[in-house]
């Protein structure tokens, strides 16, 4: 039998993380989901079954500690779904939203 896939998915609290999250345990992967909010991220991961990570990935520092945290834990990680951006909220206009997503899409930080 082959070793269980280990899937990290950014992003994952909510939205396109978590359907991605939802569809990678059911076929079978241990899912990593890697959130800001922690309220949520752990709820989704107990649910799934998985690993809930609570990571800032708008900076180099929280993007390594995320990369660090999931090699010790795993020793790898298979599967890479990098769908964390910026949040909104009424006090950010759009066009702050797209900046900051494309920023942290382009550069990591």
């Amino acid at each position: 039998m082959s070793e269980q896939q280990i899937a990290l998915i950014t992003g994952a609290a909510s939205g396109i993380g978590l359907a991605a999250a939802e569809a990678l345990a059911a076929s079978g992967r241990k899912v990593v989901l890697a959130d800001l909010n922690q309220e949520a991220g752990e709820a989704a991961a107990a649910r799934l079954n998985g690993t809930f990570i609570q990571a800032d990935l708008s900076t180099r520092a929280g993007c390594k500690s995320l990369t660090d945290n999931v090699l010790a834990k795993f020793g790898r990680c298979d599967i890479l779904v990098n769908n964390a951006g910026p949040s909104r909220s009424a006090s950010c206009p759009a066009r702050d939203i797209w900046s900051a997503g494309t920023e942290l899409s382009a550069s990591g930080r």
